[in-house]
């Protein structure tokens, strides 16, 4: 600490950044008498750098801090993922380890496939597809049914009227339960 003075004086200071304390530069200012040091500085050096940390004032002194910024790290629970923006270690609910895959989660130290999550996701996809298919070919068969029953039905309505109807009774039948062994029916109209 620098006591008043009457006199200028000409020290060497050692700067430190507001927010994150971390060091970032020396100089040698003039203090003009009646007054004190700039703010954010001191006149204890900082300890020599240090790979992976920055030297950070605590008030008192100099120590060190981890410095991992700019680290993409993922959520153990989420995998979602995020760039490290503050001074420290990696927080305990984060790793640094990309998730391996869409459907993992963390266990033991390791991302591991999530079953349960993976077979309800794609169970998901599977009735949104399968619900998809049938409202799409239902939207179709509407015109050609009528046109079967109103005996107005060309040949080649009638077959893509049964090549519809035999895709909606093979599109629900199939199981979305087992969503990786779906074998989804190929629909061909003729033109």
């Amino acid at each position: 600490m620098i006591g008043f003075s009457t006199i200028k004086r000409e020290v060497k200071v050692y700067h430190f950044d507001s927010m994150t304390k971390e060091y970032v530069g020396n100089e040698v200012v003039v203090v003009p008498p009646h007054t004190g040091l700039p703010a954010d500085c001191c006149l204890v050096a900082p300890p020599v750098a240090k790979e992976g940390f920055v030297q950070v004032w605590n008030g008192k002194a100099w120590g060190y801090e981890q410095d991992l910024r700019g680290t993409m790290i993922y959520h153990k629970q989420t995998s979602s993922e995020r760039v490290l923006r503050e001074l420290g270690p990696i927080p305990d609910d984060y790793v640094s380890a990309k998730p391996t895959g869409p459907f993992v989660k963390w266990e033991n130290g390791a991302w591991v496939e999530n079953t349960s999550a993976k077979n309800t996701a794609l169970t998901e996809r599977a009735n949104q597809r399968k619900n998809t298919e049938l409202a799409h070919a239902h939207e179709l068969l509407k015109p050609l049914e009528f046109a079967d029953k109103l005996e107005m039905a060309t040949e080649l309505e009638k077959k893509n009227l049964k090549a519809l109807m035999t895709h909606v009774v093979l599109l629900s039948r199939i199981n979305t339960d087992d969503a990786e062994k779906i074998e989804w029916p190929e629909l061909t109209l003729a033109l």
